[in-house]
């Protein structure tokens, strides 16, 4: 058996960030040969700042830079092996760059745990498909975006994998079954989380449609100012795996022990989390507040749409429009009818415009900056 303590995250360690050498060294094996072994030892240096500085996704803005100390990452490691079993004998796989941070959680997380780890961030998704047999990976991190591209290839069934660990993005009942039948041995986990706050919530195949699980261990969520069941608010969370703060100048909202990361929600009876969307995405179309992630979700439940992704510009008479970006094979009239059925006129699409593949950011989410910019550029 390898011995699964050469690598890990200690109070003590000196925590990888931009420009370190230990970075260096991790990207320079990363490039040579596309799969860590945990029993390779990397040089730590007593003198480094004892802080991670990872990126956000930057889905709504500019990408923020955020600090956290060796324990907040540690802990749910440690939990994660006693939630999954995980042992020594797992190899992980990840489809992100090192940039995003699910993907470096992965990493990091193989790492600590004595695992080995592929990183397949640059080549093709059939290549992808390919290397998750080839290397025997048992435990992959993804977002829903990854899922998907992987899944257009048609692969072959994958085996191995007994663990699919997703974020980043709500997961709908499509990808979930295509993806089961791919994968048929995994249990797919859906998380929601955000780099500052690591894992919030975990949702497996019972949780009722459309939420987003129950709380992940020693998590506490709140909502509003403790608000009751089926009452929308904004989602604050406390538990031990919450970031220190921005490193790059924003102001986190904390209210005591509880961190606010602009996400708006309820709780049912049982506990079971319901995203509402972004706070900053939240807009209003004549008067009434319309969430662009429902209409992503609701769009992307249909088996015939494999992208989407939906912009807000300013509308002089409605406060808002709508304009949804999609891959799919249904039309512009079929879209607007599947948005009116179920979430009302006031979420229905002005515009429809039809894509090969959605612009992303590194983290697999839509672009929806550069989207902006495509329809303002379509409108001149």
């Amino acid at each position: 058996m390898r011995d699964s303590t050469r690598f890990s995250i200690s109070d003590q360690s000196t925590i990888l960030h931009a420009g370190s050498a230990d970075v260096d060294l991790l990207l320079q094996a990363i490039r040579d040969g596309k799969t860590i072994f945990a029993g390779a030892e990397l040089a730590i240096r007593s003198g480094d700042p004892q802080r991670l500085i990872v990126q956000t996704a930057g889905t709504t803005g500019t990408p923020k830079k955020i600090r956290r100390t060796p324990p907040s990452w540690r802990a749910s490691f440690d939990a994660n092996r006693s939630l999954f079993e995980i042992t020594d004998r797992d190899t992980y796989a990840v489809f992100g760059q090192l940039s995003h941070s699910l993907a470096l959680y992965g990493v990091m997380e193989a790492l600590h745990l004595g695992c080995d780890i592929a990183i397949l961030d640059d080549i093709s998704p059939t290549r992808q498909a390919k290397a998750l047999a080839d290397f025997g990976v048992s435990v992959l991190y993804a977002t829903p975006t990854q899922l998907r591209l992987l899944l257009r290839t048609k692969p072959a069934k994958i085996t191995d994998i007994r663990l699919v660990i997703c974020g980043g993005g709500k997961m709908d009942t499509s990808l979930r079954k295509d993806l089961g039948d791919v994968i048929p041995k995994a249990q797919i986990i859906e998380f929601f989380g955000a780099s500052e706050t690591s894992f919030i919530t975990l949702a497996d195949q019972s949780a009722p449609a459309g939420s987003v699980g129950r709380p992940y261990p020693d998590v506490s969520v709140r909502i509003g100012d403790d608000f009751a069941a089926g009452q929308v608010g904004e989602i604050w969370v406390k538990s031990p795996y919450l970031f220190e703060d921005y490193e790059s100048g924003e102001s986190a909202v904390w209210d005591e022990d509880y961190l606010s990361i602009g996400e708006m929600g309820l709780l049912d009876e049982s506990g079971h989390l319901f995203l509402k969307g972004r706070k900053k995405r939240m807009v209003t179309i004549a008067d009434q507040n319309v969430f662009p992630e429902a209409i992503e979700a609701r769009m992307l439940d249909h088996p015939a749409v494999s992208e989407a992704a939906v912009i807000t510009p300013e509308d002089a008479l409605r406060g808002h429009s709508l304009v949804a970006f999609v891959v799919s094979s249904l039309s512009e009239g079929d879209i607007r009818k599947l948005c009116r059925e179920t979430l009302g006129p006031a979420a229905v699409p002005r515009d429809v415009m039809f894509l090969e593949t959605l612009p992303k950011l590194a983290a697999g989410k839509p672009d929806l900056q550069t989207l902006m910019k495509l329809w303002q550029e379509h409108r001149s």
